[in-house]
């Protein structure tokens, strides 16, 4: 619910960028590591093989929104990654 929360960031980031490059493609997906108190292990990162959106301004827009939130620590203790998918 966090990251889908940053989705309308994303949203106007890609229509910013479909005017530029109208086949831009529809689907960027992020991979978020966090350490076990919900902080960011390292910055996001683009998950090439789950993306058609080869844009670097695309990627930083999306990489920047969710490096923004505050995620909460894992209720174990444990490190957590997950990939979320943004389609357009």
């Amino acid at each position: 619910a966090l990251v889908k929360a940053k989705r309308p960031v994303v949203l106007a980031c890609y229509k910013e960028q479909k005017k530029k490059d109208p086949g831009i493609g529809t689907r960027i997906a992020v991979r978020i590591d966090l350490k076990p108190d919900g902080s960011l292990k390292h910055d996001p990162e683009i998950v090439a093989d789950r993306t058609d959106i080869t844009s670097a301004e695309m990627a930083k827009c999306t990489v920047d929104a969710v490096k923004d939130i505050k995620y909460p620590p894992h209720p174990n203790g444990m490190e957590t990654t997950f990939t979320y998918p943004f389609g357009f």
